[in-house]
């Protein structure tokens, strides 16, 4: 069976486009760099020939509300366009947890608008609400920080593994479509401020966490519930622990002595290429850098995360290149 996967060498694109493989599936890892562009539509009447499955993980290089609900309105139509002229008979997307349920997160509210576009297509759907990623509890962290605190809200949390993710994502492609919403989550609840408590102490981060109701996650408000599965849902089988195990050990600790501010920067984007290093690439491995996320820090005013591909010409390298993360470290005041 062939299936194309949309952002097929994002975080949870890649991990899924290796499992179908491993599967004996036809698989078509689209991206803009392999010529295949939902924005544009360059190259997607050619992927999608033939395809009996698109599996679409694309996402917005960026955050602002604008910006990102036209990345998915406009991808959501060029993307179901040339399925419906290619016979496509099962469209699976991959959504949020609780988008209807926080209408003032300028994201959750392009997710939804991508969703109705979905149901509202005519080709047989599934698609796939999950949880925040463990992946991403570092940049929260930051997102949330304000000099040495960290306010979170207590609302429940239930965040869950990039490598779960991928392998529900891809037993739901091999399923028959649902033409409902289904919803993952990981195996483990708990209040968000714990979680974000119980990482930053699991990664040597001394911040205080401060639980407070008030605090914002990405401009939005933050109830008991709104981040959690309300009915049923697909669990995933990492826990917080056996997640953090697998996780690679920093090859590049804190010089001691020095004080610094360390971001574990998982940019919150999972369709991006992950294969990029937060560093100016040497010259001489003739490296192109692109910027390809920047988001401002709303608690952290001057303060900002900023994400680049590092391509490297023959002989170049990166350590990076082999891992989802990337430590930062910056000088206190840079």
């Amino acid at each position: 069976m062939k299936i194309v996967v949309i952002g097929g060498t994002g975080l949870i694109g890649s991990k899924t486009v290796a499992i179908l493989r491993q599967g004996g599936q036809e698989v078509v890892a689209g991206s803009p760099k392999s010529g295949v562009n939902s924005i544009t539509g360059e190259g997607l009447k050619r992927a999608v020939a033939g395809a009996q499955v698109v599996i679409d993980l694309a996402n917005s290089p960026s955050f602002e509300d604008k910006a990102v609900l036209e990345f998915f309105e406009t991808s959501g139509r060029n993307l179901l366009a040339a399925e419906a002229a290619a016979g496509v008979r099962h469209h699976v997307a991959l959504s949020i947890v609780g988008t209807d349920r926080t209408p003032d997160n300028g994201y959750f509210r392009a997710k939804v608008a991508q969703e109705k576009l979905i149901e509202a297509s005519g080709i047989p759907y599934t698609i796939t609400r999950s949880t925040q990623f463990l992946e991403f509890l570092g940049t929260i962290a930051d997102s949330s920080a304000e000099k040495n605190v960290v306010r979170v809200s207590p609302g429940l949390f239930q965040p869950i593994a990039a490598d779960d993710v991928a392998a529900l994502v891809a037993d739901v492609a091999l399923a028959p479509p649902r033409n409902a919403i289904v919803e993952i989550a990981g195996p483990e609840r708990a209040p968000f401020s714990e979680f974000i408590g119980r990482y930053l102490k699991a990664v040597g981060d001394p911040r205080e966490v401060v639980s407070d109701p008030q605090a914002r996650y990405w401009g939005g408000r933050v109830e008991e519930h709104s981040l959690v599965p309300l009915g049923e849902a697909r669990l995933g089988r990492i826990g917080f622990d056996e997640w953090l195990r697998r996780r690679a050990p920093d090859p590049h600790p804190p010089t001691a002595g020095v004080s610094m501010k360390h971001i574990l920067c998982s940019l919150l984007v999972a369709t991006l290429p992950f294969g990029s290093v937060l560093a100016a690439a040497p010259k001489e491995k003739n490296a192109k850098v692109t910027l390809v996320y920047h988001h401002e820090l709303p608690n952290v005013p001057g303060k900002s995360i900023k994400g680049v591909l590092v391509e490297y010409g023959p002989g170049g390298y990166s350590p990076g290149h082999t891992h989802s993360q990337i430590r930062l470290y910056l000088r206190n005041g840079a």
